[in-house]
């Protein structure tokens, strides 16, 4: 039959000319499941596959770095449905219809997944993604205040599920180069991803007593007990009997209310978790400039792990 469908495997367009498919900074090929070129962004530790060779858990709208579907979908909820009789997008990502717009295709916000009258898409956020949708108040209301920010949360959400292959074996390791303890190294890479890494976030680190120096020596370090109230985007360090000045655990602020911190956070029991911490159990904070108390999360994972 003639299939004039241009939008294929993952709703993304489909050359017939060269039997390839476009992801904008990169071409798939179906016939070798494998990129035509190396992921210009140096993702992960092979740059020809796709989705990490996971596309059931993972999409890949970019060509630049893939983001776990069930993990910012499960923490706020954010299956929209496509109504093809009315051509328009409602979303429950933040309780309330925010989609109004007309939509035939994948726009960069939304991509398609599955079904049929019922279409169901999923937002794939990249940092243009963020940076457009706020501009222009449309699609999702800031996290904390901070573009640049909210970025690095969308990052660190995408991975909630990234559970490690071995002891302490993950793809933040490989991006660091190094496998250990992984809860910096997390934080480190969710930054990178923002591209504040050595701005907002001073520095690369796999070891939390250094990261916390860093925050010390720029002035953006903050003890609990001082009174700090943190704000969405923050870094919080929690302390041990092994760490008792700090630098037992590291993980991203998501909110802070009613007293209780929700995080997202990489090494909690091996996995990247959304959790919830009472503010008094956290040591201290370093500060990423983000200026809100951020959303809560309606589900968490748990109260949170600590990696040593």
């Amino acid at each position: 039959p003639n299939d004039t469908n241009p939008f294929r495997y993952c709703a993304e367009y489909f050359d017939a000319e060269t039997g390839n498919i476009y992801l904008r900074a990169r071409y798939y090929d179906p016939a070798t499941s494998r990129m035509l070129s190396e992921d210009p962004a140096r993702f992960g530790s092979n740059w020809y596959t796709y989705c990490g060779n996971d596309p059931i858990n993972y999409i890949d709208s970019s060509g630049l770095t893939y983001v776990r579907l069930s993990g910012i979908f499960s923490t706020y909820g954010g299956i929209g449905t496509f109504n093809s009789g009315v051509n328009q997008v409602w979303a429950d990502f933040w309780g309330y219809p925010h989609m109004g717009r007309n939509y035939g295709k994948d726009d960069g916000y939304w991509s398609f997944i599955n079904g049929t009258d019922n279409k169901m898409y999923i937002w794939v956020p990249t940092r243009a993604d963020v940076e457009n949708g706020l501009q222009n108040n449309i699609n999702m209301p800031s996290l904390s205040g901070n573009q640049n920010v909210d970025v690095m949360l969308y990052a660190a959400l995408g991975q909630r599920g990234y559970q490690e292959s071995g002891t302490n074996r993950t793809k933040f390791g490989a991006w660091y180069g190094m496998q250990d303890e992984w809860c910096a190294m997390f934080v480190s890479w969710a930054a990178n991803e923002a591209g504040i890494l050595g701005t907002a976030v001073p520095e690369k680190r796999a070891y939390v007593p250094t990261m916390m120096n860093d925050y010390k020596s720029a002035g953006r370090f903050h003890l609990r007990s001082d009174g700090y109230v943190p704000n969405a985007g923050d870094f919080f360090f929690m302390s041990s009997s092994r760490f008792p000045n700090g630098g037992s655990h590291v993980g991203i602020v998501l909110a802070y209310a009613d007293g209780y911190v929700y995080t997202v956070e990489g090494n909690s029991n091996n996995k990247v978790e959304v959790c919830k911490r009472p503010l008094s159990s956290i040591h201290s904070f370093g500060s990423n400039y983000g200026t809100s108390p951020g959303i809560v999360p309606p589900n968490i994972d748990g109260m949170g792990g600590t990696t040593r």
